[in-house]
């Protein structure tokens, strides 16, 4: 029994320490398929975003103005329900999410950012202060990803170094685990498993 409870605590481990976590970022983009409230059938596609910005190692391009779309063929994903934003530039990442073109909200809410991974640049709300909390939704209505022409993935740019280093990350669906850690797992069952096998064998002799 204790050699039973010690090999069930050791499986507990490795799916908590193998199995992939939404990484750490400063700036989370999140989006996910769920039924449209309003219809009978058909989706919608959500979008969240939460987190700060550290601006220290970033470089000021000016003013902008924005709207709420996406655009996975140039990496563009913009909620900006106020319309004013700082641009910054500075940052390394994808330059493509897929191959879909421009498709608008049809809501959004919150503060403005904007990520463009084709020209590297960030878009922050007008006069922002590093570190300051941010929070934002979006709705794409009757839409899929599919439909988007969006990857499911994880896109995530970088800038900074030391203390000044942050990030944006562009999460597309769940995150999918690793085929090491599904590896871990079978190896973690077959082994109860075998344990079990002969716990049963020894009762039943």
């Amino acid at each position: 029994m204790k050699m039973l409870s010690w090999l069930f605590a050791l499986f507990v481990v490795v799916l908590l320490t193998t199995f992939p976590r939404a990484s750490h970022a400063a700036f989370t983009f999140t989006l996910v398929e769920v039924p449209d409230a309003t219809a009978t059938s058909g989706f919608d596609v959500d979008v969240t975003g939460s987190g700060t910005f550290n601006l220290a190692d970033l470089t000021s391009a000016g003013p902008s103005t924005g709207n709420s779309s996406l655009v996975p063929s140039a990496a563009l994903l913009g909620i900006d329900p106020s319309g004013g934003l700082d641009s910054y530039t500075g940052l390394t990442g994808p330059s493509s999410w897929g191959l879909g073109n421009q498709t608008f909200a049809s809501s959004s809410t919150g503060n403005s950012v904007a990520i463009l991974g084709r020209a590297l640049e960030l878009f922050v709300p007008s006069g922002y202060v590093s570190n300051t909390p941010l929070l934002d939704s979006a709705t794409f209505t009757n839409q899929t990803f599919s439909s988007l022409g969006i990857n499911p993935g994880t896109y995530t740019y970088t800038w900074g170094t030391g203390t000044n280093a942050d990030s944006l990350t562009v999460q597309v669906g769940a995150p999918v685990p690793e085929p090491s850690s599904w590896l871990l797992v079978a190896g973690g069952m077959v082994l109860i498993g075998f344990h079990l096998a002969r716990r049963r064998s020894a009762c039943a002799s």
